[in-house]
């Protein structure tokens, strides 16, 4: 279940404004997410359907925090106009130039 300070905080990086200022942002989408898992970057937190999770339970290994969420509340925060089955909260990789 999700509290109000995380449907708060996920609705708040849909603007570019608090993406940029907690350097995270969204992965919405059973494929993107999966691309996700298999990449270096860091996921802080996972929201995902039942069915997801008992699907994708062998590759999720990263997430800091998982949570379990219904269909109401993934609508609740998605960006989608028909959300899929998860979203995860991601950190913004750091690049820097080396000379």
């Amino acid at each position: 279940m999700l509290s109000k300070f995380q449907v708060k905080f996920i609705k708040s990086l849909h603007q570019k404004k608090a993406r940029n200022s907690t350097h995270q942002f969204i992965v919405e989408g059973e494929k993107n997410v999966n691309e996700l898992l298999q990449s270096d970057l860091v996921v802080n937190f996972m929201f995902a359907l039942p069915e997801w999770l008992h699907n994708n339970s062998a590759k999720i290994e990263k997430p800091a925090e998982l949570i379990e969420v219904n269909e109401k509340e993934l609508i609740q925060v998605s960006t989608q106009v028909t959300p899929n089955k998860v979203l995860a909260v991601v950190e913004m990789p750091k690049y820097g130039i080396s000379h």
